[in-house]
């Protein structure tokens, strides 16, 4: 494996994370649209959980499990999830991972996200780190807002508790996200 493709991948995930979370600071102060904080994520693997992909699958499934989002306004479990990821090199992939969110009052929330994840340091090579991309769908008035939303995830894969951790953070606009 070449150890320039993992550290431009490295580079690439990491520059996107701060880049999309630094504008949103950053615009905050001229009034402009401002990323806020959404919830945090656990997903755990757990033997036969699934999880249909929102559109189509992109590699090949990995496994699935359950877990807990905790925010402000989303708070609740993950009922299932899936990991869908094509391998592009060794300590580099990228994740399609559709997730059913139960709400603690009652919702259902559906939600895909979409990015790469990677090995930043080939003497720990069970950390990983990742970016990613969500979308939501729900049919529940109260959570429509998160249909016409687009957040981000920047999180921790630990191989060896196999359980990824993130934050979300949503754009917030005024019609839409974190309201």
């Amino acid at each position: 494996m070449n150890t320039r493709v993992i550290e431009r991948a490295t580079a690439a995930v990491l520059v996107v994370t701060a880049t999309i979370l630094n504008a949103g600071l950053a615009n905050a102060e001229k009034g402009a649209p401002l990323m806020k904080h959404l919830f945090d994520v656990e997903l755990r693997y757990a033997e036969g959980v699934q999880c249909a992909a929102l559109g189509e699958p992109q590699g090949r499934l990995i496994g699935g499990g359950t877990g807990t989002v905790n925010g402000a306004r989303i708070k609740g479990k993950v009922v299932r999830w899936s990991n869908f990821e094509p391998t592009l090199a060794e300590g580099l992939c990228t994740l399609q991972i559709p997730a059913e969110i139960r709400t603690d009052d009652g919702a259902e929330i559906k939600f895909e996200a979409v990015g790469h994840t990677l090995v930043p340091d080939k003497a720990k090579p069970n950390k990983w780190i990742n970016a990613m991309t969500l979308r939501f769908q729900t049919d529940d008035a109260r959570y429509r807002w998160l249909n016409t939303a687009l957040a981000v995830w920047e999180g921790e894969f630990d191989m060896q508790t196999l359980t990824s951790t993130g934050r979300v953070y949503a754009r917030e606009d005024g019609t839409s996200a974190a309201r």
